[in-house]
This record gives structure tokens, sequence and C-alpha cells, in this order.
């Protein structure tokens, strides 16, 4: 990605349509943080490149630079790492409230006051946050928690954060918050060379991608849904699921059977991409 038009999202959730319209196709979303490309601008909207390679249109107020000539090397980066934490003016649990940021935020930490740290735009109790990604072998099961502190999120066509999310944002979002960078779309994901693909019949393990076709395939693309594999012996899965948002669902649920067929799965090699936060699908 070029240096000089690189630019961060200043804002919680900012939408990247298809036009320079808010009444455009919402194709997906980027999060506090992100890191994105800055190519054009009509109006009052920019066209920019995403680090997934997702491209689209988002409003030029929410992107800028740090203050001050911050950059997000500056200080120490951290992760939102729950669904919600809310950032303050002061480093008081009763101070204005500035903003509400999402799982999978990027910050600046510039210092700590307290149980609080101090970011250019404000202040976030420590406890929502956690240091850079690093995988490691066991974090199949811390990825399936994380997984489930986002249940009862509502769906939403291109969302990826914890005010709504579509099933393959959910599946990006959770991975990429234990250093795994998977493509934006469900079918990109099941061609990804992330680790191994999976058989049809073969057995499937907790933190495993399941991939399904739907009824409806508008777009032609094989692959219109996914999800993650929670336990393999009852044959559940957790998924952002039109109906009911995201939920844990059994793959021999009538209504998962009547809507969906398997298409494959992909399991993550945890030990082979220890310690390699930049590696890419």
């Amino acid at each position: 990605m070029p240096q000089d038009n690189r630019k961060l999202i200043l804002h919680n959730v900012s939408s990247l349509y298809s036009d320079p319209s808010s009444r455009s196709e919402l194709v997906s979303q980027a999060i506090y943080g992100d890191v994105v490309a800055e190519h054009e601008v009509s109006g009052e909207f920019s066209r920019v490149v995403m680090q997934d390679g997702y491209e689209g249109w988002l409003r030029s107020q929410h992107i800028g630079n740090l203050p001050g000539g911050i950059s997000r090397q500056a200080g120490d980066t951290a992760v939102i790492c729950i669904p919600f934490a809310d950032l303050l003016s002061e480093p008081e649990p009763d101070a204005t409230l500035v903003s509400r940021l999402t799982i999978g935020s990027h910050v600046v930490v510039l210092s700590t006051v307290g149980v609080f740290a101090q970011t250019p735009f404000g202040y976030i109790p420590m406890p929502c946050l956690a240091g850079a990604p690093t995988p490691t072998d066991r974090q199949p099961m811390e990825l399936l928690r994380t997984a489930q502190s986002l249940i009862g999120t509502p769906y939403l066509w291109g969302g990826t954060s914890a005010f709504g999310i579509d099933c393959s944002g959910f599946v990006q979002r959770i991975f990429g918050m234990y250093g795994v960078p998977l493509p934006r779309d469900a079918y990109q994901q099941a061609k990804c060379f992330a680790g191994q693909h999976i058989s049809a019949g073969d057995t499937l393990f907790p933190g495993d991608i399941i991939f399904f076709q739907g009824r409806e395939d508008p777009r032609g693309r094989g692959i219109t849904h996914t999800g993650i594999v929670m336990d393999e012996s009852e044959g559940t899965f957790i998924h952002a699921y039109g109906k009911l948002g995201v939920c844990i669902s059994r793959l021999q649920d009538p209504e998962i059977q009547k809507e969906y067929r398997s298409a494959g799965c992909l399991r993550v090699i945890w030990k082979q991409i220890s310690g390699k936060q930049q590696w890419i699908c």
C-alpha cells in the first residue's frame, strides 16, 4: 500500500459503499484504526482500498491522520477485545462518552492513567484492550470464546462490527483478532491458503471454518455462507445467520439443511503461522 495516500479510519465504524452515495449498496465496513489507501474524492466521499483488497466509497470525514504527527507506531498498539469499549473524554468512569469502539479496533496507547489507557482521542478502560495478536497452538478455544462474545449481534449485509455483521465479516473479524488475515468474502476465504482444506466426511475440529452453498446463489460464487465449528461431536457451529444474527446452530438442524448444503471446510494450522502476524492468505 503506497505510503503517501495511506489514511487511518478515525470513526468507530465507517460504511463502505459501491458508489459515492449512502444510498448505494453497502459492500463492507472499516472500523477505527484500520489503514486504508485513498485514491479519489467525489463530494463527501473518498474511494479507498482496504487492507483486505476491498474497494469502495466511504465518507471522507471518517479518515485522516492521528493528531500531532502521531503514528500507529508512536506508542503501543492495542486491540479492543470485547464487543464494545467506551472512549471517554477523561480517565474517569463517569466522563463524557466520546465514541463507542467495537471489537477488533486498533488504538495507539500513549500512556496509562490508573486503570485507563490514554489514546490520541480519549481514554479507554484497560480491561477492554489486548495486545497485538500472536498465533499459538492454544488459540482455537480462545478464538471460540471471542466468537461467542458476539452472540446476539444483529445480521447486517456488509457489516463487520459488533453493531451489525454478516457471515464472512464475522469469520474474518474473529480470525483477525488472532493474527490470521482472511479475505473478506466467504467464497474468497474458501479458496485462500490459510491452512488445510478438509475433505467432505473428515472429522471436524473446534475452530475449523465451514462453508456452505445456499439455495440461491445470485452472484454465481458457489460459496454463499460460512461459520466456525464449535463442537464436532454435537455438530454445532457459530455463524452470523440472516434470520437470527450471530448464533450457534447444529449442522443437522432442519432449517439449516433446508437453507444450505455443506461445501467444504478450512482448518487453520496454528503451528505453521505462529509468530507470523503478516502472514497473508
